[in-house]
């Protein structure tokens, strides 16, 4: 599964230039956020409520050196 790996100033711009972008993803703590609606969200035990819509949160936590590796897909290009 590729990732992208980023350290503490990019996942800051990451974080700010997603949210802008139209990726729905915040820190919760030193977590990344990530949230996608689903029709699923309701029903199941990890599903979350936001912004109106049931959907399911992907967290991604920095690893011991400081590191926060990003599911690529969770990474909108621009098109």
């Amino acid at each position: 599964m590729s990732r992208i790996n980023l350290d503490y100033d990019a996942a800051n711009t990451f974080v700010e230039s997603s949210s802008k972008g139209g990726t729905d993803v915040r820190w919760d703590g030193w977590d990344m956020v990530f949230f996608t609606p689903t029709h699923y969200g309701f029903s199941n035990p990890k599903g979350a409520y936001r912004n109106g819509r049931w959907g399911m949160e992907y967290r991604v936590g920095a690893d011991e050196n400081g590191t926060w590796k990003v599911n690529h897909k969770s990474v909108k290009s621009p098109r």
